[in-house]
């Protein structure tokens, strides 16, 4: 699910050259993905984006600057204004604000600064868990280990039936028992991700 939030659409003029002084540059001018992102080194970090993540991506430096927020898919792309699909998922924020520049410039504009912002990782677990509620996001979670994070499953617990809810509205259901006894059946759980522990019904 992609949320967009438009000041105003993006301008594409097909006469750079109006631009008074300016000049359609070879590469980023320096200094462009200087700053939280840091240089892009190719290693996996904090700042590596994720499948689910959600992220906001600025214009600045250009005749219209704008904001959008979204979410990456699950496929791990974006989808940007002009038609510009690019993925996101495992790049760094400086690789990925400088992979959204090269496709803006020069074909639509002579000068633009991207910025990639990555927001809090969070997923809720809820239904017949312990301690429902909002939990960090970690790599490496699963939907047992959120389970377990919210303090297990309550007596009245259906460990049949846990729904999870992707950040598109998907609705998987996993079966926790079988879950436990073959650990690849266990989810992968995604930041954003919405853990319902469904009711037994005696």
């Amino acid at each position: 699910m992609v949320r967009r939030r438009f000041l105003s659409p993006l301008r594409i003029d097909s006469q750079p050259a109006a631009f008074s002084g300016c000049t359609s540059p070879e590469g980023p001018p320096p200094g462009l993905l200087d700053g939280p992102s840091g240089p892009i080194d190719g290693q996996s970090g904090p700042d590596t984006v994720r499948v689910g993540d959600p992220i906001n991506v600025r214009f600045t430096d250009c005749p219209n600057p704008e904001m959008l927020q979204m979410v990456v898919r699950e496929d791990g792309t974006i989808s940007l204004p002009l038609g510009v699909v690019v993925t996101a998922a495992g790049k760094k924020k400086a690789e990925l604000e400088q992979e959204i520049w090269a496709k803006y410039v020069p074909r639509y504009y002579v000068r633009l600064k991207v910025t990639v912002e990555v927001g809090e990782r969070l997923i809720f677990v809820g239904g017949q868990v312990r301690i429902p509620g909002r939990y960090p996001f970690t790599g490496d979670m699963t939907v047992l280990k959120a389970i377990k994070v919210a303090g297990d499953f309550t007596e009245f617990a259906n460990r049949r039936k846990i729904v999870v809810t992707r950040n598109d509205r998907t609705k998987i259901t996993v079966d926790g028992k079988k879950a436990e006894e073959s650990p690849a059946l266990d989810l992968p759980v995604l930041p954003g991700d919405k853990i319902e522990v469904r009711k037994k019904i005696w």
